[in-house]
């Protein structure tokens, strides 16, 4: 960093600052229409959820457990903090298990991102100009990112520890930062670290200009004070629950060690798609993401090198999203996958609106508003038009866009009983409010399945009699090499498997259905 960029630049034109009320509505319709977009990509019109899938569904699941009685890292291994599953617990405490819950919360969060991704760009551009991070958000980043798990949470937190800054950063506003971050750590800790250092990497920015450094150790201090209060209040019931070296394996060393397994946890997992046939509007915005993000600062900084920014506020401003970006991206950059890009792309739409606001840079970025708005319209439209089934399950009616995930869920639904245990798919476990009677979601055949779950998957399974179990073959087939696949522990799950249960069905998803030998189903199928 040059001293040339750091030091104030000379005042050319004063950055307009809007009215509250015009703010609000804009910031209002961002928000508005973000909902809608994702509202009517979740839901069947009037108010069916398309049925739950993926991370969000495994909180889902953990917020039973903790319902239950049960308690993350004490009773079951969650490697990430558990403001997520707790968030979802309340949910269920107060309206049961629904399977609305996950659509409409994903529809709530990006509604409030939006929300500040508005707020902040109305500080930097007038008018309607303000509109364009929303809609690329909108339209590029939401239709493939709309899972409501621990990265949208945590997102949500970090943008309101950086609008409250944006002006200023007096004690009590770092005070509030400070919390909001400590928030953000409440569901993901790495979110919090990375956020944090932002902060205080601005600040230190700050004094070095201003030559204050009196402020800014004490703004630092409070910071960081606010931050590690709210977190260890936030998590010391759970911390005291399993036990500090059970809370710091979990969510420090599991991670570390465990968590890059699996391929999908690496780098590898950079430009891998949600979907096996992505349609052309998703594959616009996954293009659009993976571009973007991870070139947005490098891109920023070299465009501020070359060009002054228009006055401090705008200086000030871009700085504080730069980092704070460049703080989440770190926090997944080793295994940026396509949700977790999308997550940490806000700050990065902001910068790029600022390095294409002069009139040539206006068109590209206007054309691009227009594709996305297009987007953020057919999108939801072409899932209204799709022709869609419903199930009715124990959480409701549920909508399927897609046949075969429809025919096991129909075979499955019509065997079990609300209540009954059953081990397999966690969208089969939640939709049809079934009992998972092991401490585990799901199983792998690498380190990240350790031989403690496997023995108690096994423990589970053996003492409840579990009569249904719906696996993927990638949960217990070993991967096979020269040498052997040593981080596959899965071998006693394979013994107790073939003893005791066998294969009656075979879904045209991939997935088995496994019935414990003794057990027969006389199914009354669903008309």
């Amino acid at each position: 960093m040059s001293t040339a960029i750091l030091a104030a630049p000379r005042k050319r034109e004063s950055t307009v600052i809007p009215s509250r009320e015009s703010v609000g509505a804009w910031a209002t319709i961002a928000a508005a229409f973000a909902f809608a977009a994702s509202y009517f990509q979740l839901f069947v019109f009037p108010k069916f959820p398309i049925v739950p899938w993926g991370d969000p569904v495994l909180f889902l699941e953990n917020a039973k457990r903790i319902i239950a009685g049960q308690l993350p890292y004490r009773d079951y291994l969650q490697f990430t903090t558990p403001g997520t599953e707790l968030f979802y617990a309340l949910l269920i405490r107060v309206f049961k298990a629904n399977a609305w819950i996950p659509c409409l919360t994903m529809a709530i969060l990006a509604a409030v991102a939006t929300l500040f991704i508005t707020l902040i760009a109305a500080r930097l551009f007038s008018g309607a100009a303000a509109l364009v991070p929303a809609l690329l958000f909108s339209g590029f980043v939401l239709p493939n990112s709309l899972y409501a798990t621990h990265h949208w949470f945590s997102t949500v937190a970090v943008l309101a520890a950086a609008w409250l800054l944006i002006d200023d950063a007096t004690i009590r506003k770092l005070l509030i930062a400070g919390a909001f971050c400590g928030v953000a750590g409440f569901f993901t800790q790495t979110r919090m670290v990375g956020a944090v250092l932002a902060l205080a990497i601005f600040l230190f920015l700050e004094g070095r200009q201003t030559r204050h450094w009196r402020h800014y150790w004490i703004g630092c201090s409070a910071l960081l004070l606010s931050t590690g209060i709210t977190f260890v209040v936030a998590n010391i019931y759970f911390v005291r629950a399993a036990g500090l070296s059970r809370f710091v394996f979990c969510t420090i060393i599991f991670p570390v060690r465990y968590y890059p397994a699996e391929p999908y946890n690496t780098w590898r997992v950079y430009g891998a798609t949600p979907a096996s046939n992505p349609g052309v509007m998703h594959v616009i915005g996954i293009c659009f993401v993976y571009a973007l993000v991870p070139t947005a600062y490098l891109a920023w900084f070299l465009y501020r090198r070359q060009h002054t920014a228009p006055d401090e506020t705008v200086r000030r401003i871009e700085w504080l999203m730069a980092l704070v970006g460049i703080g989440m991206f770190l926090g997944i950059v080793n295994a940026p996958s396509l949700l977790r890009l999308c997550a940490a792309s806000p700050p990065a739409l902001i910068l790029l609106a600022c390095m294409v606001r002069d009139r040539r840079g206006s068109y590209v970025v206007g054309a691009a508003a227009v594709i996305s708005i297009l987007l953020a319209v057919g999108i939801p439209l072409a899932t209204q038009m799709h022709r869609d089934v419903l199930l009715d399950t124990p959480t409701g009616r549920i909508a399927f866009s897609n046949a075969d995930r429809y025919e096991e869920f129909q075979w499955v639904s019509a065997r079990t009983t609300p209540g009954q245990a059953f081990f397999g798919q966690p969208p089969l476990s939640f939709a049809l409010d079934l009992c998972n009677p092991t401490p585990v979601n799901f199983a792998t055949t690498s380190d990240f399945t350790r031989p403690s779950e496997v023995a108690a998957l096994v423990r589970g399974l053996d003492q409840s009699r579990t009569p249904l179990l719906v696996l993927s073959p990638m949960e217990y087939v070993p991967e096979t090499n020269a040498s052997g696949n040593r981080s596959d522990h899965m071998q006693p799950f394979r013994d107790f498997l073939f003893a005791n249960y066998r294969v009656e069905h075979r879904f045209s998803t991939g997935d088995e259905a496994w019935v414990r030998k003794g057990v027969s189903f006389q199914p009354e199928l669903p008309h």
